[in-house]
């Protein structure tokens, strides 16, 4: 019970912290190093866009518990919650893992304070907060290759990495890269 409130609480905090003003430029995925505004994750796509979706599904089935543990190395806590996956690990780097079904509207695509790139071939979106007392990335990655905007309900996926054990080693941008190109490899065809 005690770990279900911290995860939840852990998930509302830096789900609070990403919309804050305190947002930085840093980031990006396991094996690069972004060195500019426009650079997220890749710098181009590493092949085609994955044409996935992720309506009807609870997504916390599409994949396993031991599928994130071999991304954040520790246990992972699952505690799914309707159509959003909140999960919470059970070591030293008290991380939140959340991932869900969202919009990529004009606001996310370039006209907020995300910085633009890929995971994979699909186009993302990267917000990073920090804090004296916790850490979160966010990507959002877009599920489609139509470029009208909120014409599908679910057509992006959001995947955020947080701590609440800042400057302790925790990369949480590598770690939502790396969740969010498993989980993006996992989805279904559209």
């Amino acid at each position: 019970m005690h770990i279900r409130q911290f995860t939840a609480a852990l998930a509302v905090a830096a789900l609070a912290l990403t919309l804050t003003a305190c947002s930085q430029s840093s980031g990006g995925s396991a094996g690069t190093n972004p060195t500019s505004a426009n650079e997220v994750g890749q710098q181009t796509p590493s092949g085609p866009m994955k044409e996935v979706k992720m309506s009807d599904l609870t997504i916390c089935t599409v994949f396993k518990a031991e599928d994130l543990k071999a991304i954040v190395s520790e246990d992972i806590s699952p505690e799914p919650a309707g159509p959003i996956c909140t999960l919470g690990t059970k070591g030293k780097q008290m991380l939140a893992l959340t991932i869900a079904q969202s919009h990529f509207n004009a606001e996310v695509a370039g006209l907020g304070s995300g910085k633009q790139g890929w995971i994979d071939g699909n186009q993302a979106v990267l917000h990073q907060a920090t804090a004296s007392d916790n850490e979160s990335c966010k990507f959002v990655v877009k599920l489609h290759s139509r470029t009208t905007f909120n014409v599908d309900p679910e057509d992006a996926m959001v995947v955020e990495a947080a701590t609440y054990a800042p400057g302790k080693g925790v990369k949480v941008c590598d770690l939502a890269s790396k969740m969010a190109t498993m989980v993006l490899g996992k989805l279904p065809a559209a």
